[in-house]
């Protein structure tokens, strides 16, 4: 490797205490400025993490060497996330990823979002029209129902209510499993993995009807594409791979844009003037059947730069878990093989050098184009960038549309919203805004 390369027992190391979770992107950030892109966290459980931050360490990792890092085994290092949904598309590598990636990309290609067009507006506007008459909403717990419904239609497949809610009961009992196992009732791990082995059995008897569609050849959506296709081996997807990547799009598709959705309402909500210019801009787009067109709010230079600014303030994931699958150098150090490595998308997002003031929320930032290459990677980039992006921003869109054009909004709080990551964003405590009828 040559003298030059150094060994990672060299590097910096940085203690960080609880807070952590909640100022991640500026405490790396500072990290960043005064050590350089690659150094070591030490974090209040002792535990010590590989980090790597900036626009080239996120070029490296998502575009030049991602060949050379493991999404799966990362996740499964730093969350367990595989025990606990399964293999899904999250969470695979090389030619199964490939392959799974290629059989579902026409489900999220430009074309097949306008087709789903209506029925996100249709649950949107469902979901938003119950609010009336109410004094207060919770942002978040709102925004999460709407989109795990997106998300069970739309990318799974589900059409009858009792499906969607039991979708929804199976889902959340199954990522919270491990913490009420060993926190709440104390049971044995036994008991815990008796239980999601249940639930993986409940899940399959629920996306019967996926199966039966693809049995008559019937079904367009991402999960009946997955499930018309074959892996490595050419053998058809069996049941346990679905509910996976069944899991994996609920992650993906739900968790991730509740919170960047939730953050981008309050902000808008603590600035009248802006909220007044965005009511007035969605005004003008709503059509007589009470819809939006997700082309033009997709194409509103306003909304656009908006969404950028919540993704780079908000990311809905702080950092990528990727462990090395050959030895790798960066900065001048030696990455060996095997080594976990977490790239920074919040560091990266808060850092001074990229970014003017970047913890004010200022979405003019993004007038101009950015000078700076792989700086804003909210939605990950390169070969692996999210495939539902475009998704996630069309409905991240129509909601701003269909709540701003009923609803003025306003803090409830004095207090902001606490952003805390574990390992997702979400808001500690919730983010209340009163609501009064347009």
């Amino acid at each position: 490797m040559g003298e030059s390369v150094r060994s990672l027992d060299s590097l910096p190391t940085i203690t960080v205490g609880a807070d952590f979770a909640i100022h991640r992107g500026a405490i790396l950030a500072q990290a960043e400025r005064e050590h350089g892109p690659i150094f070591h966290v030490l974090d209040h459980l002792n535990r010590k993490w590989l980090y790597l931050v900036g626009p080239e360490a996120n070029r490296m990792v998502m575009l030049t060497h991602h060949h050379d890092l493991s999404h799966g085994e990362g996740w499964e290092r730093l969350t367990g996330a595989i025990q606990t949904l399964g293999e899904g598309l999250l969470f695979l590598d090389g030619e199964a990823h490939r392959l799974i990636r290629t059989a579902v990309s026409p489900a999220f290609s430009g074309s097949a979002i306008g087709d789903v067009a209506g029925t996100i507006n249709q649950i949107i506007e469902k979901h938003v029209e119950s609010w009336r008459g109410r004094v207060s909403v919770d942002l978040y717990e709102e925004v999460y129902r709407i989109t795990f419904e997106l998300s069970a239609v739309v990318l799974v497949g589900l059409k009858e209510e009792r499906s969607i809610k039991d979708l929804m009961r199976l889902f959340h009992e199954l990522v919270s499993l491990d913490l009420r196992g060993t926190e709440e009732t104390r049971s044995p791990i036994s008991n815990v993995r008796a239980r999601r082995n249940e639930i993986r059995g409940e899940l399959i008897d629920l996306l019967r009807t996926v199966a039966n569609r693809k049995q008559l050849g019937t079904g367009s959506t991402p999960l009946d594409l997955i499930a018309a296709s074959s892996d490595v081996d050419g053998v058809a997807i069996s049941d346990e791979a679905l509910v996976a990547h069944a899991n994996a799009f609920l992650i993906a598709g739900h968790v991730t844009t509740s919170s960047l959705c939730a953050f981008l309402l309050y902000q808008i909500a603590s600035d009248q003037t802006l909220q007044e210019r965005v009511a007035a801009e969605v005004s003008r787009m709503l059509e007589p059947s009470g819809c939006f067109n997700h082309r033009q709010i997709n194409g509103s230079p306003l909304i656009t730069d908006l969404i950028k600014e919540a993704q780079r303030l908000f990311p809905p994931v702080s950092e990528l878990p990727r462990v090395a699958t050959a030895d790798l150098t960066f900065f001048g150090y030696l990455i060996p093989k095997g080594t976990t490595l977490l790239c920074s998308v919040s560091g990266t997002h808060m850092s001074a050098k990229v970014f003017r003031d970047p913890e004010r929320f200022d979405h003019t930032r993004f007038a101009e184009p950015q000078s700076e290459p792989w700086s804003l990677v909210g939605f990950s980039g390169g070969p692996r960038r999210c495939i539902g992006a475009n998704m996630a921003i069309t409905e991240v869109g129509l909601i701003i549309a269909h709540v701003l054009n009923r609803y003025a909004l306003e803090p409830k709080n004095e207090s902001e919203p606490v952003p805390v990551y574990s390992p997702f964003l979400a808001p500690w405590g919730g983010i209340a805004v009163r609501l009064s009828d347009r």
